[in-house]
């Protein structure tokens, strides 16, 4: 060790040095916090931690403790490059990334309705639930509604739902409703089977109040829809919680909704392979990950759906206001600083018009580098020297051209299935009453998936 500190000292570059596998030095630079390190031959310069391997002798760079070669790989997925690009268009432009407050609605049913052989695991887990997102993240996690049969379950819950609206609404913050219990599914006419939530598997035969222990999901979630104006993620532990309904949307907000299961399957009681105890297994790892957080929703998905063991169900990600803007929430320890840069950030002039440009590429892909340095360079161009008054850069969508050629095949298929159905008509006649030109037009547009200028037309259904 004394060799090592030795060779430090009398290196020109006092941060440059070879150690031996298994050595243990301290980094000594003046006015940096000291560090230890033991591990195989590594160098320490300016530029960070190099690590050096028998196999490998090529430099690892570290940045943030993560070897940089990890952020030099492509970013597979649509949303992690969203991500990766907004939060740092949000750090170069000083606005705000992350909720003003998180408020957490608990619901469950009461003592005398729960499943007897599920309420001890219940409340340990809401318990937990509680601490880790009260104690780790600091959200609001005062709330919580026991459901009853003194008055029609729905009505309680449907009250609760408007009230916690009530009490933490705001473009700012983010409402989750969280559900313990059970699920089951109820076919109401010619509509398709709808998720209820109950008390037991029987709840529909209980005699403990004038009222059956049920209540309707998409009945309670339509004023999170429909008048929230926070972000919204439901959280349902429940069987047959894929089976919530889709939304309809078109909104910038975002409501996500995490089922225990997909459409038509049921899930784990409470214990080591629930969904709330894998859901907050996840959150607290993902917590001390060093590139999180912000923990993105379809990572946390991801997290969950992997790292368990293989037979149980895995978990669903619904969009529930059908948005198609690949936009997903982000969860965070809530910061004391986030109300001052959102009371700053909303001092600045509102929205007056949107620019929208095109980026062609010669790769599919991009890393998280490459990603972070677009972002900081054209966020930096837009303040100086072009000077214009940006507000915020959003990513809105990538398109790779065999995402773009299988679109084109789709269409081209449906056009040509559309046309036998029209041959097929009893008399002869077509159901088509188009103009030949029409006809002809929309026949060229679906073949040919460029325009006369070489330039891509807009997507079918989502022209600007």
């Amino acid at each position: 060790m004394a060799s090592v500190m030795q060779q430090l000292q009398k290196q020109k570059d006092p941060l440059h040095v070879l150690v031996t596998p298994g050595a243990l030095i301290e980094q000594t630079k003046a006015g940096s916090t000291s560090q230890t390190f033991t591990n195989d031959s590594f160098a320490i310069t300016d530029n960070g931690l190099q690590i050096q391997t028998e196999t490998d002798q090529s430099p690892v760079t570290m940045r943030n403790g993560i070897e940089r070669s990890i952020f030099e790989q492509p970013v597979k997925n649509e949303a992690d490059s969203q991500t990766v690009f907004e939060n740092a268009v949000k750090q170069k432009l000083n606005i705000p990334n992350g909720y003003e407050k998180v408020a957490v609605l608990v619901v469950r049913w009461d003592d005398e309705l729960e499943d007897p052989r599920l309420k001890e695991g219940h409340d340990e887990e809401v318990k937990r639930l509680k601490q880790v997102l009260g104690e780790r993240f600091h959200f609001d996690v005062s709330s919580e509604v026991r459901l009853n049969t003194t008055k029609k379950p729905q009505i309680i819950l449907n009250k609760a739902i408007m009230d916690h609206i009530d009490s933490f609404d705001g473009a700012n913050n983010l409402l989750i409703i969280y559900y313990t219990g059970h699920g089951s599914l109820l076919r109401v006419g010619d509509a398709d089977q709808q998720l209820q939530l109950a008390a037991t598997n029987n709840s529909h035969r209980n005699s403990k109040g004038p009222h059956p222990a049920t209540a309707i999901w998409c009945q309670a979630e339509r004023p999170l829809m429909e008048v929230a104006e926070a972000d919204v993620l439901s959280l349902l532990d429940c069987c047959y919680a894929g089976s919530a309904h889709k939304g309809v949307g078109g909104e910038r907000r975002t409501y996500e909704l995490l089922a225990a299961c997909h459409k038509g399957q049921k899930t784990r009681g409470p214990g080591p392979n629930s969904f709330t105890t894998r859901l907050l297994n996840a959150l607290e790892q993902l917590l001390v990950d060093p590139k999180e957080p912000p923990i993105i929703m379809t990572r946390l998905q991801n997290n969950i759906n992997t790292r368990d063991p293989q037979g149980l169900t895995p978990v669903m990600l619904l969009d529930r206001l059908d948005n198609h803007v690949g936009r997903h929430l982000q969860l965070a320890p809530v910061q004391e600083r986030t109300k001052e840069k959102n009371e700053q950030f909303q001092q600045r002039p509102n929205e007056k018009s949107v620019v929208k440009l095109r980026f062609s590429l010669e790769v599919e892909e991009l890393s998280q580098n490459q990603i972070e340095d677009w972002a900081h360079e054209l966020s930096k161009l837009c303040q100086s020297p072009a000077k214009i008054p940006i507000r915020r850069i959003d990513w809105m969508k990538v398109e790779n051209r065999k995402g773009m050629t299988q679109r084109w095949k789709d269409a081209l298929d449906f056009a040509q299935k559309q046309s036998k159905k029209r041959k097929s008509v009893p008399d002869g006649s077509s159901s088509d009453d188009r103009s030949p030109l029409v006809k002809r037009r929309t026949q060229d547009d679906l073949l040919s998936p460029r325009d006369t200028q070489g330039q891509l037309p807009p997507t079918p259904g989502n022209s600007e």
